[in-house]
């Protein structure tokens, strides 16, 4: 079964408030996405914006921002777990890798759908703990599911094995959920359907 990580991407605060509320009623890990405005045409809410966290919830923060190594001093909050940078905004991908660590937080990169799984280099592989393969273009929820990133799933498991985490984002209902929990994805980060009925649409994927 796979783990399914309810995304907010949200750039008011009303919205992100009730959706953190309902997440926390049902599910101990998140996805939040950061968007500048620069890196794509859209903007988010920023982490000095964000209510606060229940104790127990753990977050993935998703940088969708140019310079995402320049952002982790804003990522100090406790409950932020892992901290993705998306790999085509990223300019000193090493200072990235460091300075995540040095803060104590898990490293993830996140390709966009056009983005080949050969920019996975072997010096990454000791500290990387997760690998997003976009399943739509960076930036916009409500895209439709894109299935090349199927043949990536299968390949980035050849690439790391189990010593990362494949999370694919983005177009994630039951149909492509399944279609890529076939294809060896261990995370289903969804927006969308979740949305549309999170009770019933988290039940129906956790089952896939």
């Amino acid at each position: 079964m796979p783990i399914i990580t309810p995304t907010i991407l949200e750039s008011n605060i009303l919205d992100f408030d009730e959706k953190l509320l309902k997440i926390q009623q049902l599910c101990s890990r998140i996805q939040i996405d950061i968007i500048d405005g620069k890196f794509v045409d859209n903007k988010t809410l920023y982490p000095e914006e964000w209510p606060q966290f229940g104790s127990n919830l753990s977050i993935d923060v998703h940088l969708m921002v140019l310079e995402p190594e320049t952002w982790l001093s804003r990522l100090k909050i406790r409950q932020v777990e892992t901290i993705i940078g998306q790999y085509e905004a990223i300019r000193d991908i090493k200072s990235f890798f460091k300075n995540t660590l040095d803060m104590g937080k898990k490293i993830g990169l996140a390709l966009d759908i056009d983005t080949p799984v050969t920019i996975i280099e072997d010096w990454m592989m000791t500290d990387l703990s997760v690998i997003v393969l976009m399943a739509i273009k960076t930036g916009y929820s409500g895209q439709e599911f894109d299935d090349t990133v199927l043949p990536k799933i299968e390949a980035v498991r050849q690439i790391v094995g189990y010593s990362a985490e494949i999370i694919v984002d983005g177009g994630i209902n039951l149909e492509t959920g399944k279609q890529c929990v076939n294809a060896g994805a261990d995370v289903l980060a969804c927006n969308t359907f979740f949305w549309q009925n999170p009770e019933n649409n988290l039940t129906q994927l956790s089952q896939l």
